[in-house]
């Protein structure tokens, strides 16, 4: 019945690499919507695209910009994170929010970042808030090292989140589960998550136990709207810590 539907459209979070194959495989056609809440649909998935992870296109009618971050010293060479793209709804597009959500040059910033795989054709990394910078100035993708921790080692934790913002490479906070042995966690964190890590930028890599610090639950610093951990609150909460573990002396 999926395979004589025209399409099927999708949004909020993307599908799953089991899902994308099991659809992909079966020919049934999908459609990716990507929006916010303040200017509801704004790209769509490339329906001439023929492999899966279709990159994203502007709707038509709208006026958009994918603009560089502030640069930094990346060399765009090696790292292709230094070619992120913040999408930017210009002041021209009728779906631009009220004056008072606006930046200072008049357009409304997102804080979606993107990678431009082929010309006008993006792919979602993510939000700005998602990245912290390292103390070499490359930028570190917290939320991809989180989300492999949490599919990893989800009978381990409760929550976690990365932070290291001008360190020399990513720390990990654990609110272990009660009646678990802090030390074994962290060897097991380690152990599980190691080949994600071989993968990964030097930068972005947690590879020992001294960088996985282990609290109770409940003790990182959360919203209170959405109880959501505040990446800044942990560090400045935990930065006696933090220095210790990087050897920070003053």
């Amino acid at each position: 019945m999926l395979q004589g539907l025209d399409q099927i459209f999708y949004s909020g979070l993307m599908l799953s690499q089991e899902d994308e194959e099991w659809v992909h495989s079966n020919g049934i056609k999908v459609i990716n919507c990507f929006g916010n809440t303040e200017c509801t649909a704004m790209l769509l998935s490339d329906p001439e695209w023929k492999g899966m992870r279709a990159p994203l296109v502007p709707m038509d009618g709208t006026s958009y910009g994918f603009f560089p971050l502030p640069s930094t010293t990346e060399n765009t060479q090696q790292n292709a994170n230094s070619r992120l793209l913040e999408l930017v709804i210009l002041s021209s597009s009728k779906d631009c929010p009220d004056r008072s959500l606006r930046s200072a040059d008049g357009h409304y910033h997102t804080g979606d970042l993107f990678l431009e795989v082929a010309p006008g054709k993006y792919v979602s990394r993510g939000r700005d808030d998602d990245w912290i910078k390292s103390e070499n100035s490359l930028r570190c993708d917290t939320k991809a090292i989180e989300d492999n921790v949490r599919l990893t080692c989800p009978d381990l934790l409760e929550e976690c989140i990365v932070v290291g913002n001008g360190r020399p490479s990513p720390a990990l906070f654990v609110e272990v589960k009660d009646g678990l042995d802090g030390e074994k966690v962290k060897k097991d964190i380690i152990r599980r998550t190691r080949q994600f890590h071989a993968r990964r930028y030097l930068h972005e890599r947690i590879s020992a136990t001294k960088f996985v610090v282990v609290v109770p639950k409940n003790t990182l610093p959360r919203t209170a709207t959405k109880g959501n951990i505040r990446r800044k609150a942990v560090e400045d909460a935990f930065k006696a810590e933090l220095d210790h573990l990087y050897g920070v002396t003053y």
